[in-house]
């Protein structure tokens, strides 16, 4: 039976399948959807450069590929490769060439994993309309599908998002068709793109009216912003310039300790500037210390106190045993509140300063007495050396 034959009964087949037994749900899978994947599936191939033979078997697997609907929507692909069996098999087609037409139509299931050139371009080709100018066309059609069979009503805020990710996700698979229609579909993606940001600001001012949330100055918010930055990194001086004072007087300890103490039985004059020296890298080490040391204050609040503005849940120790349904409720009502979300902020900034205060104070001492202790230390050290002779 020559090629032409086969093909010529195929789509007057697959046409007749499609009229009297298709949906007429299924404004985007039908007939005329099949009849443009043939095309294309021409299209590609030729430019692909197979045979004949390889020509006959992908014409064949694009008329098939979507005849599985006519049964159902879900795993017609499954469906789709039987319808093709069945028939061909009655016009005796051979069963090594139907095993390849099945497999191609199932190469097409989502996620598309096809294993061999010819299931690659059949998978091209069922999706050349992402790179198509009409693609928003064909998309509200599927939409508008999917709508009538499963009996619900899809925004275009989910519809959009879907595409996008869907159109992200996809690949063409050959050259011919990145040649072809990947230009166009980087387009498409860039159209999507301006849709979901539209949809978004319309989405935020719609908030907006609702909550009546007044938006604070760029002034304010660059103010709030630049001085918590700066009571972190204070913050962080403050605790590397203890942790300085903590290796430094670790560090004079420990070779006082094995250095200076042996000798005290020999060199008793030692004894005093030795012990003076471990006295401040002593108090230096536990100034230092009060300095890093962490004091989280637990002012609980409840839905109450929220209610009233008198809380302030942007410090973890004030919220962390509330409940989540209470915690965001109350995080709501300062998110819509300007005069309540201002004095949240000014009193955190209020009590990171009061946090600052502590750690530079201590730190201020742990200074002082390592420089003026170190000096009386050093003064102790020469005093010894040249009233008390070392013994020889």
């Amino acid at each position: 039976m020559e090629e032409n034959t086969v093909i010529e009964q195929t789509s007057h087949f697959v046409f007749t399948l499609l009229r009297d037994q298709l949906s007429g749900d299924h404004l985007f899978h039908n007939y005329q959807h099949t009849f443009n994947v043939v095309q294309t599936a021409k299209m590609l191939g030729e430019a692909s450069g197979l045979n004949e033979e390889e020509m006959e078997i992908l014409t064949l697997s694009a008329w098939f590929h979507d005849a599985g609907y006519t049964v159902s929507r879900h795993q017609h692909e499954e469906n789709s490769a039987q319808i093709a069996s069945e028939f061909l098999k009655k016009i005796d087609y051979p069963s090594e060439k139907i095993a390849q037409v099945s497999n191609c139509i199932l190469g097409t299931q989502m996620p598309q994993s096809p294993k061999t050139l010819l299931q690659e371009l059949l998978c091209d080709s069922d999706l050349h309309h992402l790179g198509k100018p009409d693609f928003q066309k064909h998309s509200e059609l599927l939409r508008l599908e999917l709508e009538l069979l499963e009996n619900r009503s899809i925004s275009d805020e989910e519809w959009q998002k879907g595409n996008w990710d869907f159109l992200n996700k996809h690949r063409y698979f050959t050259r011919v068709a990145q040649e072809h229609f990947q230009e166009q579909k980087a387009l498409n993606i860039l159209d999507l793109k301006k849709k979901l940001q539209k949809i978004e600001a319309n989405e935020l001012d719609a908030q907006n009216k609702e909550h009546q949330i007044i938006r604070p100055d760029r002034g304010v918010e660059t103010l709030f912003r630049v001085t918590s930055k700066n009571h972190i990194e204070l913050s962080a001086i403050a605790d590397t310039k203890a942790n300085i004072m903590l290796s430094i007087n670790a560090i004079v300890i420990s070779i006082s300790v094995s250095g200076m103490v042996p000798k005290f039985d020999s060199n008793s004059f030692l004894i005093l500037p030795t012990s003076i020296l471990l006295g401040v890298c002593l108090l230096t080490i536990i100034f230092a210390t009060l300095a890093t040391t962490p004091k989280v204050t637990h002012n609980l609040v409840t839905i109450e106190d929220i209610r009233k503005k008198r809380a302030n849940l942007l410090f973890f120790g004030n919220f962390f045993q509330m409940n989540l349904p209470d915690f965001e409720e109350g995080f709501e009502e300062m998110r819509k509140d300007k005069e309540f979300l201002y004095g949240s902020l000014a009193r955190d900034i209020y009590y990171l300063g009061l946090v600052l205060a502590k750690k530079y104070y201590f730190l201020r001492i742990a200074y002082t007495i390592f420089m003026i202790g170190f000096v009386i230390a050093i003064i102790s050290f020469g005093a010894s050396f040249y009233y008390w002779k070392p013994t020889v």
